[in-house]
């Protein structure tokens, strides 16, 4: 049977799951990053979390197959946020003023000026996978130059993974 809002909602004990096997597997801080579905699940369980250190929403809109993005980016609130969406997505775009009004503070949003949809923009852009590390690398560190590249695992996919410091 086709799934429904209430199975998607559910989608959020997937991401809980992977959250805790990283802080098992010995994660001091964890970012989650997603696209679509997945940017909306990341930000309703990092409003719940709150030692989540930070998301990247990549095409995040306000209800995504009944998974409310806007409430939870208020819940999510001030941690640093980071929203991504093309210049061509009408519905992502739609729904930036809800996702990161005017003075919230820690809210960053880039609009990559290329067609395509959630992690798929990482392709479209050069620049945007640097923007999205130093973003993270930001959000993890006091000072960028105490944390290398080597040592920080960066993953952006449909669906959502943790993101996590080998430290």
């Amino acid at each position: 049977h086709p799934l429904g809002p209430d199975d998607y909602r559910a989608m959020t004990q997937d991401v809980r799951a992977a959250v805790a096997f990283a802080r098992q597997g010995g994660a001091k801080k964890v970012a989650l990053v997603g696209g679509e579905l997945g940017a909306n699940l990341a930000i309703d369980v990092a409003a719940e979390d709150r030692a989540i250190a930070s998301v990247v929403g990549f095409s995040m809109g306000t209800n995504i197959k009944g998974v409310v993005a806007s409430d939870a980016a208020k819940r999510f609130e001030p941690r640093p946020l980071l929203l991504v969406a093309s210049s061509s997505d009408g519905f992502s775009l739609k729904s930036l003023p809800f996702l990161a009004p005017e003075g919230r503070g820690g809210t960053r949003v880039e609009i990559v000026d290329a067609d395509g949809r959630g992690a798929n923009l990482l392709g479209r852009d050069p620049k945007l996978e640097n923007a999205v590390f130093g973003f993270l690398q930001s959000s993890w560190v006091e000072r960028v130059e105490e944390a290398p590249r080597a040592e920080l695992n960066v993953a952006a996919s449909r669906a959502v993974g943790p993101v996590q410091t080998s430290d």
